[in-house]
């Protein structure tokens, strides 16, 4: 079992560049992005899951990119932000 301190740590590093917006535009950023990984990068999915237009869905993806400055398309990128999900219901 990995110790609460280092989960803890390892979600704080992989979405330190989300600390820039608000509570509510964070939660979405972030359910966005993980929608994103589970449907395998499949926009319009992601865009019906979570019942906001596919436009939507870009920007938002657009935006957590930008302040993670990461690819959520990109191997290594798209797997640090997996396990930061799965740690997140961890904790």
């Amino acid at each position: 079992m990995v110790p609460d301190v280092v989960l803890t740590d390892f979600c704080q590093e992989t979405f330190q560049g989300l600390l820039e917006v608000d509570s509510r535009e964070k939660a979405d950023l972030m359910d966005t992005a993980r929608v994103f990984l589970e449907t395998q990068g499949q926009i319009a999915e992601t865009a019906k899951r979570l019942f906001v237009h596919r436009n939507t869905v870009a920007y938002r993806l657009t935006k957590f990119e930008q302040l993670t400055r990461c690819s959520l398309r990109d191997p290594g990128d798209s797997l640090r932000f997996r396990l930061a999900f799965l740690a997140e219901k961890l904790r």
